[in-house]
């Protein structure tokens, strides 16, 4: 008897399903292969100092201060950032991550945004939009991020915005309208602007680029390290610029010795500084394998003999393992509260001393978690304020090294 043959033919939803699962199946082997090829250490020997030095020890070798506070907080500040005070009209002037230069007087309670440094700033001729829709990663390109801050030879304010380069603040002190010139804009190619100041000496302008992402991705570049951070130099003039320096790794504050013939540079992903020596181009790295991860400098008002550094965060093995495993970064950057949780949480700043780089002290306080995420110290008065790129507060405290203060003053 002939058996008679039949073709069952698959359904197109049976199809599809097929075809879904072997996709999954090949993008899985792709990424696994993926994976193992990355498990292969990134041998850089700028990055293979020994394991890193416990903070334990640098707070038992150099003068240390344990600030007892108490820390006061004020919110309505996004992330501020930097700062400067204007001692004729006791106003600070502070850097905000909502796309803000704020003029603030805490004792007066005045905290207003002076003037926004993105697409709706004076610089362009665009509507505003509510200040609330700037408080985003996703509103960073639109309304700008403005970092570091600093007087010109002027008086005029400098500002290094993320986004949109070196800005100069001009005719904030009257009642006239706020001034916002560009003096060296990001056409797209430069990225992440971090730092400035001017020199009284050579007149030009000095400023930081920190790599070769946007801010929105700082915690990739910060933990890559791949040297891409650069040091520049900017005629005021001509508006001509030129780097002086191309390998820092996250190049971030800027400060002057009191001479102005070199400067400091904090290379936050190097944990150490840079000298560079204006006239010879002569660097010099200096403080290698620093137990912090140092972000903004500013000269101390209390003794100019010295300058402060914030310490972003101690460092911690995590951040080493992942400058070597590129896999590790990938998990970070897909899941960043994953870095935020193993992130020891402190309150830290250093004081260098300005004409060696020389460490001199910490003030440090490891109960206060709140005063964590320090971008930089800067004193006014009897207080120390504190920068930070990630709080939604400004702080401050009594200045401990000022041994007969008077802090209602």
């Amino acid at each position: 008897m002939e058996k008679k043959i039949t073709r069952r033919r698959c359904s197109l939803p049976t199809m599809r399903l097929s075809n879904v699962l072997v996709f999954v199946v090949l993008v899985a082997i792709i990424s696994i292969g993926v994976r193992i090829y990355q498990l292969t250490p990134i041998i850089n020997p700028e990055l293979e100092h020994p394991f890193h030095i416990p903070l334990d020890y640098y707070l038992k070798k150099y003068e240390s201060i344990n600030v007892s506070g108490p820390f006061e907080y004020f919110n309505d500040f996004f992330a501020p950032e930097s700062y400067v005070y204007d001692s004729t009209e006791d106003f600070i002037y502070t850097t905000t991550r909502d796309g803000c230069v704020r003029k603030v007087n805490l004792e007066k309670k005045i905290n207003i945004c002076l003037v926004r440094t993105g697409l709706y700033g004076p610089a362009y001729n665009k509507p505003l939009i509510p200040i609330e829709e700037c408080n985003g990663i996703h509103s960073h390109e639109k309304c700008g991020v403005p970092l570091g801050i600093n007087f010109d030879n002027d008086k005029n304010l400098l500002v290094a915005d993320a986004y949109y380069g070196i800005l100069r603040i001009s005719n904030f002190r009257s009642n006239d309208s706020v001034k916002v010139e560009h003096l060296f804009s990001n056409q797209g190619t430069i990225r992440f602007f971090n730092s400035v100041l001017q020199s009284s000496k050579t007149n030009k302008i000095y400023f930081t680029t920190s790599g070769n992402r946007d801010l929105k991705d700082y915690l990739t570049e910060a933990i890559e390290a791949n040297g891409n951070g650069k040091l520049w130099e900017l005629d005021p003039t001509t508006k001509q610029t030129k780097v002086l320096l191309s390998d820092l790794r996250f190049a971030n504050g800027l400060v002057m010795n009191r001479d102005q013939t070199k400067l400091f540079i904090s290379e936050t992903s190097g944990n150490r500084l840079r000298v560079y020596e204006i006239e010879s181009g002569k660097q010099t790295k200096i403080n290698e394998n620093f137990p912090c991860h140092t972000d903004n400098l500013k000269v101390s008002n209390v003794n100019p003999n010295e300058f402060i550094a914030g310490c972003s965060a101690p460092r911690t093995p995590i951040i080493k393992y992942a400058q070597r495993f590129p896999f590790l970064i990938g998990i970070m950057k897909a899941f960043p509260t994953i870095y935020d949780l193993v992130r020891p949480k402190l309150f830290l700043i250093a004081y260098f001393d300005r004409e060696t780089g020389e460490l001199k002290r910490f003030l440090y306080n490891k109960q206060e978690t709140k005063a964590s995420s320090i971008s930089e110290g800067y004193e006014i008065g009897n207080y120390i304020y504190i920068g930070s790129y990630h709080n939604h507060y400004l702080l401050r405290f009594a200045n401990p090294m000022i041994p007969h203060r008077n802090t209602t003053a």
